[in-house]
């Protein structure tokens, strides 16, 4: 679903910066009440609780670095130019 929500708002012009903040705000929340769930399920076990904390941190510490570093330029954090010099990953991920 998530991936083509964009593709169609890009489609059919109806992407704004807006929408792609709250898009990535839905995600992030979307993931992390998955892992919230998983660290429920495996309360017994500290590492997996541990684990899973620590992924929420890391999704939406990296997903708001990459944001703020590319609307801080005026550019868009999907497009060629915001990724510009990034990790390959990054680029191969957003194209």
């Amino acid at each position: 679903g998530d991936l083509f929500d964009g593709m169609a708002a890009r489609k059919f012009d109806q992407s704004s910066t807006f929408g792609g903040l709250l898009d990535m705000v839905t995600d992030r929340c979307s993931t992390a009440g998955l892992l919230c769930a998983l660290s429920k399920e495996y309360s017994e076990n500290a590492g997996m609780v541990l684990l899973f904390t620590m992924l929420i941190i890391l999704d939406i510490s990296s997903h708001w670095c990459q944001m703020y570093s590319t609307t801080s330029l005026k550019q868009h954090h999907k497009s060629a130019e915001g990724n510009k010099g990034r990790f390959f990953l990054v680029r191969w991920y957003y194209q």
